[in-house]
């Protein structure tokens, strides 16, 4: 049984809108350029050491080099704390939970590509962000909004765009490619949804940080740690190259380095993404890397651009700022009021503009109680100070009540 959720208090998470904002929009350029990384070096390592089980254990396992930079860390600010008190047992068990999920995600991907073509993996991979919002619901209870679905809608237009011309590009190429099969489309929902799942388990074991960047290396070296020894059956099956009879390929897995670099990266970037925003922001966001991996495509491959793909890229800008920069019109404002978990807390950026809109709001009153006050003192003084003057003249005092 899944443990509890810990209590947080808005304070655990202290950042201002504007910083908030901006770490996520640099998480997102990360995780969109190491994605498109990742796809280009697996295909050059794959060229060359084609055994996708082992070369995703590695990269997980590449995780733990995380520690690196964690211990230095450590020994520079010694009193630094990395999880709350009392929220041990939360992290470990979620941590544990998240590095099966993504690993087995990311084989079950890898797998699937014998069963299906390219263009169908990529439309179904325009499901996940879906995913992310459903399961956001249950597990961190996200606020759900018509702005948002419609976000998801748009982005799911922009995904379309790219299948489209990605099976032109089929069609005019010599090779016929992988066909679609019923096996292969469901490994690659299914690895879809354990890829969403993976992503809110990051959201909810965050809520056990005390340091947002600390926390997130620490959940990525035990990513790679519990992995090690439960998935060590890929050593031996169902793909080495002992199995294939080529025991020379062995001298090739150095390749294997451009691959875990990347999805090392990747990874931290998402954990860290997701801690400061939030799985469907993330989400979102990561399908900015497709039109990046066909800007990539230009370069590499020489692929000439067309007018669909350009239409797909900007429909995926176009939803990504509808969660931050576009804002539905005054007529259509009842679009971006909760009608799921409207009645939870706000996040961290909607209490801090409400802080700050109550604290202007008592600095204002504040202000108005101070020029009040010495007018009325002052009033009261110049009266007094009159009726002295009076009295001085006329040599007697007059009644007070005159």
């Amino acid at each position: 049984m899944a443990p509890s959720s810990p209590s947080v208090s808005p304070k655990s998470k202290s950042s201002t809108p504007g910083s908030s904002a901006l770490y996520g929009y640099l998480m997102i350029i990360a995780v969109c350029v190491t994605t498109a990384g990742l796809t280009e070096s697996t295909e050059i390592t794959e060229a060359h050491f084609n055994y996708p089980f082992i070369v995703r254990y590695i990269c997980m396992a590449a995780g733990m080099a995380g520690a690196i930079p964690l211990l230095i860390c450590k020994l520079c600010i010694r009193n630094m704390q990395i999880l709350r008190s009392g929220q041990k047992m939360y992290f470990y068990a979620w941590a544990f939970v998240g590095s099966m999920g993504l690993t087995a995600a990311g084989m079950i991907y890898f797998w699937s590509f014998d069963g299906i073509s390219v263009p169908t993996a990529t439309a179904l991979g325009g499901t996940r962000a879906v995913m992310v919002l459903i399961l956001s619901v249950f597990l961190i209870h996200e606020k759900v909004t018509l702005w948002k679905i419609m976000a998801v809608l748009v982005s799911v237009a922009g995904i379309l765009c790219y299948v489209y011309e990605a099976k032109h590009k089929k069609k005019n190429s010599a090779g016929n490619g992988v066909d679609d099969t019923v096996w292969g489309c469901m490994l690659c929902l299914l690895a879809n949804f354990m890829f969403a799942f993976c992503d809110v388990v990051a959201g909810k074991v965050s809520e056990a940080y005390a340091h947002k960047v600390m926390g997130s290396l620490y959940y990525q070296i035990f990513q790679g740690l519990y992995q090690l020894p439960v998935f060590l059956w890929v050593w031996y099956w169902p793909k080495t190259p002992d199995t294939e009879q080529h025991s020379e390929d062995w001298s090739n897995m150095w390749w294997c380095i451009f691959p875990v670099v990347a999805l090392t990266l990747n990874n931290l970037s998402v954990f860290i993404g997701v801690t400061i925003k939030s799985p469907f922001y993330v989400n979102i966001g990561t399908l900015l890397g497709i039109p990046l991996a066909f800007v990539v495509d230009i370069f590499i491959h020489h692929y000439k651009p067309t007018l669909v793909p350009i239409l797909g890229a900007l429909l995926l800008i176009i939803s990504f700022l509808m969660l931050e920069v576009i804002k539905p019109p005054k007529q259509l404002r009842w679009c971006n009021v909760a009608f799921i978990n409207a009645g939870y807390d706000d996040d961290d950026e909607d209490l801090e503009k409400n802080k700050q809109r109550d604290k202007h709001a008592v600095d204002k009153e504040g202000e108005k109680d101070e020029l009040v006050q010495p007018l009325i003192v002052n009033q009261q003084g110049s009266d007094s100070n009159l009726k002295e003057a009076n009295d001085s003249l006329l040599g007697y005092s007059m009644p007070s009540n005159i």
